[in-house]
């Protein structure tokens, strides 16, 4: 049993090390970012290792309490951890993370929180049932919650093997802690959970090595892309079909030019947010406005990391001599490097599917 244990927590360190080391790589090499993930992958290492010291030959006569305590401080830290990677699923798939989803986080986040300080640092130990309770709840709606964005992500990535693995693998983590919880009440399937954790992890790593960019794949289709200058002229557009644009570029230049006017006009009275999304009935249109430049995309909805990811695009234009010389001049963006930072600001674009047009 100790073998196993220990074994085990050898397995999860050397897992949680390589998937933190490799997002660190790629977000230094590809210049982007995802704080959440990225605090949780730490925090996954950090618990991995104080669970580790749980396992270690008992050496004092009261070890087996220093060892209980060490187990439940690691599951404080691995729900720290369960908490970032729901956040940033979440913004995978809303601008705003919906009420219900808030709710129901928070409440059994607080509960797990509250009996683990009860158990770990005031040693009241018949609140251990209460803690394992509310964390296993808590990991299975943490990572349920995160299974159904990543179905979602397979359904309108059209069935990418990719993101069906994704799915599974984080279905798999939700199921494992009722089955963790379980293994108080029928015999013989003690260790299952733990091998189901370290599966789901597995198969998530598997996933990352093979497209690293999937990290930051959205469950929303970006119809159309379209770059204008302040003053209107458009300067770069590209899309899923050339010959089905979703939207006019003439039209909506001169959709532009009328809004910059009206939010000069409204500045003192109603911030620039307010302007940026038109809505339709399976698709929304949104307007960022940068200093010189403006992005129009076409999605069938706005995510935090959408948002994220097109005022980063702004920054850059606005930043590149070769980019402001070609809007001063109204002729269009040079296309090898304008698809160069497309593809670094929104990697999960599917540049390779769109046509510039």
């Amino acid at each position: 049993m100790g073998y196993i244990d220990f074994i085990v927590s050898i397995g999860m360190i050397v897992l949680f090390t390589m998937i933190f080391l490799l997002f660190v790589y790629q977000t230094k090499t590809r210049h982007r970012g995802a704080p959440d993930l990225t605090f949780a992958l730490f925090l996954g290492v950090i618990a991995a290792i104080i669970r580790s010291l749980a396992e270690l030959p008992p050496f004092a006569e009261d070890w087996y309490v220093t060892n209980f305590r060490v187990m439940r401080f690691a599951m404080l830290i691995w729900s720290i951890q369960f908490l970032f990677i729901w956040r940033f699923m979440e913004r995978l798939d809303n601008k705003n993370i919906p009420s219900t989803h808030v709710w129901s986080i928070s409440s059994t986040f607080t509960a797990s929180l509250l009996s683990n300080i009860a158990v770990v640092f005031f040693n009241l130990q018949q609140y251990q049932r209460v803690h394992d309770f509310f964390y296993s709840l808590f990991g299975f709606i943490a990572f349920g919650l995160s299974a159904k964005i990543l179905y979602q992500v397979y359904v309108d990535t059209e069935k990418e093997t990719t993101a069906l693995i994704q799915f599974v693998a984080v279905a798999v983590l939700s199921i494992s802690f009722v089955i963790d919880f379980l293994k108080f009440y029928v015999p013989g399937i003690f260790f299952v959970g733990n091998v189901l954790q370290l599966l789901g992890m597995l198969i998530y790593v598997i996933s990352l090595l093979y497209n690293i960019d999937y990290i930051y794949r959205l469950p929303c289709k970006i119809q159309d892309l379209i770059i204008f200058s302040r003053d209107g002229p458009g300067l770069f557009s590209i899309g899923m079909k050339a010959d089905e644009k979703s939207i006019d570029e003439y039209l909506l230049s001169g959709l532009i030019v009328a809004l910059n006017s009206l939010v000069q006009e409204l500045k003192p009275k109603i911030p620039d947010e307010r302007l940026d999304l038109l809505l339709t009935t399976k698709r929304v249109m949104y307007l960022e406005f940068g200093t010189n430049f403006v992005v129009a995309l076409v999605a069938s909805k706005l995510t935090w990391f959408l948002e994220r990811s097109t005022k980063r695009l702004l920054k850059i234009l606005d930043e590149d001599p070769d980019m402001l010389e070609c809007k001063e001049q109204g002729i269009s963006l040079p296309t090898e490097k304008t698809l160069a930072y497309l593809k670094t600001v929104f990697p999960y674009l599917p540049l390779n599917e769109m046509h510039v047009y």
